[in-house]
C-alpha cells in the first residue's frame, strides 16, 4: 500500500486557502521539495 502525503498551507489565525500563498520565497519552495524528496526515498 502506498504513503500518502498531506500538505497545507495554514496561517497562524486558521485560514487554509489553496489559492493564496504564504510565502512565495524560492527557500520555502526548495525547502518542500527537499522534504517531499526525502519522504519518497524511505
Amino acid at each position: 500500500m502506498g504513503r500518502v502525503i498531506l500538505m497545507m498551507n495554514v496561517t497562524l489565525d486558521g485560514c487554509c486557502d489553496h489559492t493564496q500563498m504564504i510565502a512565495s520565497n524560492e527557500e520555502l519552495y526548495q525547502y518542500t521539495v527537499d522534504l517531499m524528496d526525502y519522504i519518497e526515498s524511505k
